[in-house]
């Protein structure tokens, strides 16, 4: 049996999880984002396969155990909340709020590099 939603789950909030977001946007129309611990998943209403899941830039652990039941069971799913064990908590966002989240994690990166330069800089300069 087949599952018609295509979920992509993008582990980061950064140019991939922009990149698979815009990328299934194109190519399947309306996508659901939700938020989650450490990232994104992306929900469209297509028939899911592995090979999009893999262009899409979906977490490879996620694809390789949706491979083992597949192989297992014979029945294709890309659901994996059940060996989660309660960390599948999410929060279904607009694409504006996606975009902030990703602009606001970006922002805090290289605030965070730009710091830890200036203080590896300023220790040398102590010595």
């Amino acid at each position: 049996m087949v599952r018609y939603r295509l979920s992509v789950d993008v582990d980061s909030a950064d140019i991939n999880a922009i990149k698979s977001y815009f990328n299934m946007r194109h190519i399947f129309g309306n996508v659901e984002i939700y938020r989650t611990g450490r990232g994104f998943h992306f929900i469209a209403d297509h028939p899911t396969d592995l090979w999009h899941r893999l262009a899409l830039g979906d977490d490879r652990f996620r694809v390789l155990l949706s491979e083992m039941r597949y192989i297992a069971s014979g029945e294709l799913d890309d659901v994996t909340f059940d060996i989660k064990l309660g960390y599948g908590k999410r929060k279904r966002i607009g694409e504006e709020e996606f975009l902030d989240c990703v602009f606001e994690e970006a922002e805090r990166e290289w605030y965070s590099r730009r710091y830890s330069k200036w203080m590896r800089w300023n220790l040398r300069k102590r010595k």
